[in-house]
């Protein structure tokens, strides 16, 4: 059951949208507005129905804490991969984010932040990738309700030309090499 309560302080009036969370918790939350009170229960009792309802205050935490908390979970890694995720972590995605509540992060923000970052392609992508690998686990740990990296545009990966030697390119390169001499492989057997 829902309900939105009309209360007056100090001559201002303000609603109150009540409801029960899934677990039967009693919540509230007060608007300026009557809509806005109506649209939030609204999305309450939608979220409720499709099961896919987030209990508001799990995505209080920081961003920070979460991406410490994916870096926990990350075991089954390479020591070279978990290094490199970690170092992501620490100098692009906590500067950035990391006082940052779960909830506050929207997908404008996150398209903005890679469209700033000046890096090859390949390591937007990285960045990007590891950034998102965190907000999928706070929405499978059912602190935010979707995840705001997911669709953002990112930069083309391009992959320079591969060059072949010509035929005339190999026989200089071989008349070259043979002004060197060859090492022994396997060392000399001379008496």
């Amino acid at each position: 059951m829902s309900e939105i309560e009309r209360r007056i302080r100090n001559g201002r009036v303000r609603w109150v949208a009540r409801y029960f969370d899934p677990d039967g918790t009693r919540r509230a939350k007060t608007f300026d507005r009557k809509i806005d009170a109506q649209n939030y229960l609204s999305q309450i009792v939608t979220s409720k129905l499709h099961g896919n309802y987030v209990d508001p205050a799990r995505g209080k935490i920081s961003t920070g804490p979460m991406a410490d908390k994916w870096l926990e979970t990350q075991g089954h890694l390479k020591r070279s991969t978990y290094a490199r995720y970690a170092g992501i972590v620490e100098k692009w995605i906590k500067p950035r984010w990391g006082t940052t509540p779960l909830v506050k992060i929207t997908h404008e923000d996150v398209a903005a932040w890679i469209s700033s970052i000046r890096l090859s392609a390949a390591s937007v992508l990285y960045v990007h990738r590891v950034f998102s690998l965190i907000l999928k686990l706070a929405v499978r740990s059912g602190r935010i309700s979707r995840n705001p990296a997911h669709g953002v545009r990112l930069p083309k990966n391009t992959k320079t030309e591969k060059r072949f030697l010509t035929a005339g390119e190999v026989f200089r390169l071989a008349d070259a090499a043979a002004e060197y001499p060859i090492p022994e492989v396997g060392g000399s057997t001379a008496p």
